[in-house]
């Protein structure tokens, strides 16, 4: 049972006491040992469910109090640590069908177009932005593991769709949103509530309160990052909220 449990609790003495811990319970509780024996491998991947919940909540908490700290952080960085920066590529490999024709998007950074790279609601998304008048430039980001991601308490990283780029308001202030489309299927499923959640988490986050909610300042600039999910159902209206002056 430790062997098994070790995937989830790699230090097999931990793994030893937490199942040691479990079985003295079921013993307590009058399980028999056959019945115990019987039921290991189900045992075991209950443990697992309960030490990933468990580690995903530590994670999280860990994560925010870093935040708070300032151990965690979105800014820019100066020298010497300049390569931490993401930087966005001169040029870009763009894939198309055989015969497909180029579609132009003029405040779109990167041309030409082909929507065989796009969903149905991505290729919706991409017109109604390049559309808004108080939009300077969009850029569609490409490939997964190329392009700008973050990364909060879980290990994968989160890759948006979308960095649209808005012209200065009244304040002089100019704004840089990522925005992440998604169908209307995928609303409510585990790996949707956690992207929100990192995305007000973040959003919410190192802002005095002279500072607009939802966006963070990057050191020594004039612009102002946030990041946004709109969903299938709603995405016009969302995006009118978001793509204002």
């Amino acid at each position: 049972m430790v062997s098994q449990l070790m995937d989830k609790v790699p230090n097999a003495w931990q793994a030893f006491r937490i199942i040691d811990g479990v079985l003295s319970e079921l013993r307590e509780k009058g399980e028999s040992e056959a019945k115990i024996a019987l039921n290991s491998v189900f045992i075991v991947e209950e443990i697992k469910k309960d030490c990933f919940r468990w580690m995903l909540e530590q994670s999280e908490a860990i994560f925010r109090r870093k935040l708070d700290e300032g151990t965690v952080f979105l800014h820019l960085l100066a020298e010497p640590f300049f390569n931490l920066n993401w930087q966005m590529a001169e040029k870009i490999e763009m894939q198309r069908n055989l015969n497909e024709t180029a579609v132009t998007l003029e405040k779109s950074l990167f041309e030409p177009h082909y929507f065989s790279n796009y969903n149905g609601l991505e290729k919706a998304v991409a017109h109604a932005i390049n559309n808004k008048d108080v939009v300077a430039w969009w850029h569609r980001l490409a490939v997964k593991g190329t392009e700008y991601s973050i990364q909060g308490w879980r290990r994968e990283k989160i890759y948006s769709d979308f960095l649209v780029k808005l012209e200065a308001g009244a304040d002089g202030i100019e704004r840089l949103y990522f925005v992440e489309s998604k169908g209307e299927h995928l609303e409510g499923n585990k790996d949707t509530d956690y992207k929100q959640k990192l995305f007000s988490t973040i959003n919410a986050t190192l802002m005095g309160d002279i500072k607009p909610k939802g966006e963070l300042e990057l050191i020594n600039s004039k612009e102002k990052i946030s990041f946004h999910m709109v969903f299938e159902n709603e995405w016009e209206n969302s995006l009118n909220k978001i793509l204002v002056a």
